[in-house]
């Protein structure tokens, strides 16, 4: 279901919206410029007047990590840039600034939906996608399988849903379409395998469209329609050619395709049946193996949406640099949930 629209006119050239605050830039003597994720009216850039050069104007409000409700005078899809009238708090998340691994997290989400998404476009679902993440980190360090599952949902709601139970591959004569079933796949190291299933994690385990429910199991042993393990089966991910290709396909296919291990593939499906906070609710995880090919598969995808390379992932690796033997660290750090991009310059 569609939110319910909260953009609303409050005179004949100012409008009233909630919105985060994703970007701000100095400009002049005492003004700024805001970039706002409002909810009905997407990402906005608006003229904040004297909010350099005193803090009363806007107060704690003009700050990230912070729900608030914006008006806006002038209009939003003219040349000239709106005047930033007012904001007012509504929800806060104190404890996203107390820990710099939530920070520089949160940082990366509102990055990525500020680039990915054009100006004065509509995205209730990625706005939605962005509160609930807001919410889950102001209650805990999130979890791996919390950051995929981010970038995962929000292709889908940019109309880039990968498909990822049928392979995509095709040739001149015909296309692929072999059908990925699994019945044999171990989950993170910070769940056991008797104890992943629907009923005791909460979450769905089959068809992100659940069109077909299918028979995945953890515990059979059999995969593949139960001929061999379907952990000796690899898999390729290319988002340009619809998503996951079974082995036979990613052979023919010419570029940088990602490789996938059977388990990646599973849990992608099983991060995409799921919303974030049955995600979050569950303690399910990803191992690192898995979580670094999952990030590989959709890293090259982010960044050419996103039309360059994302500055909070180097912010990310640096904080990873803290986790190396003998350096030094904040002493209220702990271990970095994320992983650091393997090739810098191309911003994974």
């Amino acid at each position: 279901m569609k939110p319910i629209s909260t953009m609303q006119p409050s005179s004949q050239n100012e409008t009233e919206s909630r919105a985060f605050v994703v970007r701000m830039v100095d400009y002049r003597d005492s003004d700024r410029i805001v970039t706002l994720f409002t909810e009905d009216t997407g990402k906005v850039s608006a003229l904040a007047r004297g909010a350099k050069k005193s803090r009363k104007r806007f107060g704690a409000a003009l700050s990230p990590y912070m729900l608030g409700r914006v008006k806006l005078k002038g209009s939003l899809h003219g040349g000239k840039l709106p005047t930033l009238s007012d904001i007012q708090p509504l929800e806060h998340f104190p404890n996203i600034g107390k820990d710099m691994i939530r920070l520089a997290l949160a940082g990366y989400f509102a990055e990525l939906c500020r680039e990915t998404i054009p100006e004065s476009n509509p995205e209730p679902g990625i706005f939605e996608l962005l509160l609930e993440a807001h919410r889950i980190m102001n209650t805990g360090r999130p979890k791996r399988a919390l950051v995929r599952a981010f970038e995962l949902h929000l292709l889908t709601q940019l109309g880039f849903s990968p498909q990822l139970e049928r392979c995509g591959g095709s040739s001149p004569d015909a296309t692929c379409n072999e059908a990925f079933v699994f019945e044999s796949i171990q989950p993170g190291s910070n769940v056991a395998v008797e104890d992943f299933t629907e009923e005791a994690m909460g979450i769905r385990v089959y068809s992100p469209n659940n069109r077909d429910r299918e028979n995945i199991e953890v515990n059979k042993g059999r995969g593949d329609n139960g001929d061999r393990d379907c952990r000796e089966k690899k898999y390729a991910f290319d988002l340009t050619l619809g998503g996951a290709l079974c082995s036979n396909c990613a052979e023919k296919v010419a570029g940088n395709v990602k490789k996938l291990t059977a388990e990646s593939l599973y849990f992608m499906r099983v991060l995409l049946s799921n919303n974030l906070s049955k995600i979050a609710e569950s303690g399910f995880d990803l191992s690192s193996s898995v979580n670094n090919e999952i990030r590989q598969a959709l890293g090259p995808t982010l960044i050419h949406l996103s039309g360059k390379p994302l500055k909070s992932l180097s912010f990310i690796h640096k904080l990873r640099q803290w986790e190396t033997p003998n350096s030094k660290r904040p002493n209220h750090q702990t271990q970095v949930q994320e992983n650091p991009p393997e090739e810098r310059n191309r911003g994974q």
